[in-house]
């Protein structure tokens, strides 16, 4: 059995920001699982909303994956759970912004310059298109009500390019990642 968020505490005051960051198996997934109400937590407690944790004006922002736009051949758990994130993201909009004037955003950033990204890269990549994660970050937080944000002209352009031709985007990452890893 893995624990995750273990002794994790967290408070946001009225008008601060918070990005929850971390390698994979952390429990950032577990985490926004469990503040979405879908799952409960083995232990502990949280409060959200009637404890004014986010105040009302206030952003929430998903981080997934710019794969969102163009498949994932080969990992299609991965893929799952960045489209599921979306979807959730998307349920909470409306309520959240009738009942308390939350703005709920995604963020859909595409490779980013992280040593986890380093680590799990296809054999020979040099990492040279990956986003600077700090740029990323600005983008986001300059954009104040966009539902979607797609930080990057790459990214944008990959967007795109998966929106108007899903099949070959999705033939496209196949080429640049699947194949390369295996």
């Amino acid at each position: 059995v893995t624990r995750v968020l273990r002794g994790l505490s967290l408070t946001l005051e009225a008008g601060e920001m918070a990005a929850l960051l971390g390698p994979s198996g952390s429990g950032k997934s577990t985490l926004l699982t469990i503040l979405g109400t879908l799952m409960k937590p083995t232990s502990g407690s949280y409060a959200m909303l009637g404890q004014d944790l986010i105040a009302a004006g206030g952003r929430l922002v998903f981080i997934a994956s710019v794969s969102h736009f163009t498949g994932y051949p080969g990992a299609s758990v991965y893929a799952g759970g960045k489209d599921a994130l979306v979807a959730f993201a998307r349920s909470l909009r409306r309520p959240l912004w009738a009942d308390h004037r939350i703005t709920v955003q995604v963020a859909t950033p595409g490779p980013m310059r992280t040593a986890h990204a380093a680590r799990h890269a296809p054999p020979g990549s040099t990492g040279r298109g990956r986003a600077c994660p700090d740029r990323v970050a600005r983008a986001i937080l300059r954009s104040k009500r966009r539902a979607v944000i797609v930080p990057g002209v790459a990214s944008q352009a990959m967007a795109l390019f998966g929106r108007l031709f899903p099949v070959q985007a999705t033939q496209a990452m196949r080429k640049m990642l699947y194949e390369r890893l295996v």
